[in-house]
């Protein structure tokens, strides 16, 4: 069963290389579909009343993240093409029917997943099982988001995480939103899980990532978020005093209501690795 995973990246440093190799053993090849340019094409952001031009390197991410990946050493398995990332909507259906399945063996099954899903050696196995299974054109694992540290996570949402395609079972990827999920048609969710550490990266790269997202939200079309969320939200979050409405989007903060304590036996086995975690404990 020959399977691809695709990532799509601008950014994404902090967790890129406990990703990939929690995947690496389990696919033929890895598409490292970079972009070197923000969506909507921003070029800086406006954050408390100051501008921030955005840090773009011609080529290569907007961080450490394709270094990272080199640095790896896993040769011929990763593929690096630079690709236009100013749209997000329909992007995993452009890089495969444009890209991948034009130049390289037509896989049995393809997933996009971010630089910050990080998955245990049982979940990747399970969920890759479970589709085939399936025989569905496309499916998403459950996510868990962990919430500035591993200790502690926001829970799961509905919504979709690494997405799974039968390319069986489609000529070519039909049209898909902005994280591989189809416009058109079901998308079932596997008992597998993903676990999302996108809440737990750097100040500055969430400074990065939250400008970012403050600059290009209204040009895309997606929800706007809170400006002040990254200082008086996730800087100052405590988990006793100031562990309430989490959620990023300024018209849906309730959504995540507070963080609660994580499992640490739960953790993929790359962040225990990561952390130094003792697993006695």
């Amino acid at each position: 069963m020959r399977t691809y995973a695709v990532y799509r990246p601008l950014y994404g440093e902090d967790f890129i290389a406990e990703s990939v190799l929690s995947i690496a053993d389990y696919v033929d090849r890895i598409f490292f579909c970079y972009a070197d340019k923000p969506l909507a094409d921003v070029s800086e952001g406006c954050f408390q009343g100051q501008k921030f031009p955005f840090p773009l390197r011609p080529g290569k991410t907007m961080d450490q993240a394709f270094e990272k990946v080199e640095a790896l050493g896993l040769g011929d398995k990763v593929v690096f093409h630079l690709q236009d990332g100013r749209d997000n909507v329909g992007q995993f259906t452009r890089l495969m029917n444009d890209f991948i399945l034009p130049n390289y063996a037509r896989p049995d099954i393809a997933f996009l997943i971010e630089p910050d899903h990080v998955m245990k050696k049982s979940e990747i196995k399970g969920a890759l099982a479970e589709f085939k299974e399936l025989n569905v054109p496309c499916a998403t694992t459950k996510q868990v988001e962990l919430w500035k540290t591993p200790d502690w996570s926001i829970g799961t949402r509905p919504r979709a995480s690494t997405v799974f395609w039968n390319l069986n079972l489609v000529d070519r990827v039909p049209p898909t939103r902005r994280q591989a999920d189809p416009v058109e048609g079901l998308l079932p969710t596997l008992e597998a899980v993903t676990h999302n550490f996108g809440f737990c990266v750097s100040w500055n790269a969430m400074f990065m990532k939250h400008v970012l997202a403050l600059a290009f939200s209204a040009r895309i079309g997606d929800s706007l978020p809170a400006e002040d969320w990254l200082i008086e939200t996730w800087t100052k979050w405590d988990p006793l005093t100031r562990n309430r409405d989490l959620e990023i989007s300024a018209n849906h903060r309730h959504l995540v209501p507070c963080a609660v304590p994580y499992d640490r036996r739960l953790l993929p086995e790359r962040i225990i690795e990561k952390y130094g975690y003792a697993m006695s404990c």
